[in-house]
């Protein structure tokens, strides 16, 4: 897919410093791969690529943990299904704001709720490295610890499909 629109950070959004180019998504649905690429033109001269692998969301949020250490950044989660008791609005202000989007399960549909499919449209994206090149030969590679995001995709026909990053 070629991203047309976001509001997502570099080289996601299409640039890299001054440097702008072609964004595009390449997701393997067998092996749960995927890549977000950057292509400088002409000759693709500079290019980026942000590697990760995915899964179908099971209705667990990811929390970062905000103990980790500089630069690495690792993750936490908290339990959505009905065997947890989900953080009030006094312990977790993070989850009040989800319950807007995702219902919680004590709540008057937690029928419902147990029933959602997360899979069926949101992702957890694990991030592993981020590579950039010049004229093909790699000049940084960063590998992530434990970067994860919950990504909700709206499918709009088969060529358009709207992704939501969140935490």
């Amino acid at each position: 897919w070629v991203v047309e629109y976001t509001t997502a950070p570099p080289p996601s959004n299409g640039q890299l410093g001054p440097f702008a180019g072609l964004a595009y998504q390449e997701v393997d649905l067998q092996s749960g791969r995927y890549a977000n690429v950057l292509r400088v033109p002409p000759n693709d001269w500079l290019s980026a690529t942000l590697e990760a692998s995915w899964i179908e969301w099971d209705g667990v949020v990811i929390l970062e943990d905000e103990d980790a250490a500089a630069g690495a950044t690792s993750a936490k989660a908290v339990a959505a299904d009905a065997t947890s008791t989900p953080p009030t609005k006094e312990t977790n202000p993070f989850m009040l704001a989800l319950s807007s989007i995702f219902p919680s399960p004590n709540s008057s549909n937690s029928a419902k709720s147990k029933s959602l499919d997360y899979g069926a449209t949101c992702w957890v994206v694990t991030f592993e490295t981020l590579t950039i090149k010049l004229f093909g030969v790699p000049l940084i590679n960063q590998k992530f610890n434990n970067v994860k995001r919950v990504w909700r995709t709206t499918y709009v026909d088969e060529n358009t499909r709207i992704v939501r990053a969140g935490r």
